[in-house]
């Protein structure tokens, strides 16, 4: 039979029988082929974003970190105008009060000065101060920006109307009388207005849920501005309107209102800051009360008030008028006024420090320490 087989045909596989029979392997007893290598670990496979490179396997390196101070505080955000924008105003104040004041002794020939030249030159110091008050208040304080205005323009508006009349009935008693007036009546000035800016204060903190001695002392403050500003604003009037043909009223005019900016600063706003300071500070679950501590405090800066009043008056009938006698009759008022910021500047750092005591300020925490 032959062994063609036609093209396109498959060749029948072999029966068990046809099947050639292979030998089998003989085992090798060598014991190193007895023992079997474990099979090689995979390759690692890493995701195309966490591939290592050559940046990435060398270590991270150690960041510089910049080492405060103990007590360092971070630089507060910006706010307003800045810290120093209560420079800035009283800068623009003093620029458009003299562009008045020249326009109207220089062009106009006014013997009268005109409201704005009054509101520029009464507001200068006592505007940016407020402004300076306004930039440190803190939400603790419970004092906002809006009252601390209203208490300064209506506050002081309100206490030197008040202080008005019985003023009013002082005059009155010192035309009865005749020559001089005498320390007695100058010395109730003092009692008179520090008592009105006190009740304009109260009433400027109706409503006002935290009462302690730095509320009193903004409270205090914003209404004696407002008070000094006022009374600047009649001085520098009075002034013009004393003898309006006068030739030196243009440097009278200069001398009263910048001496009234710079001296008055440290006068009626820190006297009554701080009797308001006393008051708010015996305050007792929200409620003013009368205690032996706020009526002494009040004696002494009302005292204090009616040597500001009294003292210049008698130095200038001792020494006599002119000028030499204007510079002597100045220095007990300067003297008096460097005390009065002394005193405000040692008993604001008190009230500070006692916060920080009991809690009531945040303190000053370092910044946190770098982790490696």
């Amino acid at each position: 039979m032959s062994d063609w087989t036609p093209p396109g045909r498959l060749e029948p596989e072999p029966t068990a029988a046809e099947a050639p029979v292979l030998p089998s392997p003989v085992p090798d007893a060598s014991p190193q082929a007895s023992e079997v290598a474990p099979p090689p670990p995979p390759p690692p496979t890493w995701p195309a974003t966490t591939a290592p490179d050559a940046a990435s396997a060398l270590p991270p390196e150690r960041p510089v970190y910049y080492v405060p101070a103990k007590n360092y505080r971070p630089k507060p955000p910006r706010k307003w105008i800045g810290p120093a924008g209560g420079w800035l105003i009283a800068a623009l104040f003093l620029v458009l009060w003299l562009i008045h004041l020249v326009f109207n002794e220089v062009v106009s020939h006014d013997t009268v000065l005109s409201p704005n030249t009054l509101i520029l030159g009464g507001f200068m110091m006592a505007g940016a101060f407020l402004y300076t008050m306004a930039y440190r208040l803190r939400p603790t304080d419970g004092v906002t920006p809006l009252r601390l205005i209203l208490a300064f323009l209506f506050g002081g508006l309100f206490a030197t109307e008040l202080a008005f009349w019985p003023e009013l009935g002082l005059s009155f008693v010192h035309l009865s009388i005749g020559g001089d007036p005498t320390i007695v009546l100058t010395s109730l000035v003092g009692f008179i207005e520090e008592g009105c800016k006190l009740l304009a204060v109260v009433i400027a903190s109706r409503g006002l849920k935290v009462r302690n001695a730095r509320t009193g002392l903004f409270m205090g403050g914003a209404v004696g501005f407002g008070f000094a500003a006022f009374e600047d604003m009649r001085y520098a009037w009075e002034t013009v309107a004393s003898d309006p043909r006068a030739h030196d009223q243009f440097w009278n005019v200069i001398e009263i209102t910048l001496s009234r900016n710079v001296i008055g600063v440290f006068e009626h706003p820190i006297l009554s800051a701080m009797i308001a300071a006393a008051v708010f500070a015996a305050a007792n679950n929200g409620r003013f009360r009368t205690t032996p501590r706020v009526v002494g405090v009040f004696v002494i800066f009302a005292v204090v008030h009616s040597l500001i009043d009294t003292v210049p008056f008698y130095v200038g009938n001792a020494v006599g008028f002119g000028v030499g006698g204007d510079i002597l009759v100045q220095l007990p008022d300067i003297v008096i006024a460097l005390g009065l910021g002394v005193v405000w500047l040692v008993y604001s750092r008190r009230v500070k420090r006692r916060m920080l005591e009991t809690g009531l300020e945040p303190p000053v925490e370092p910044l946190p320490a770098p982790t490696a």
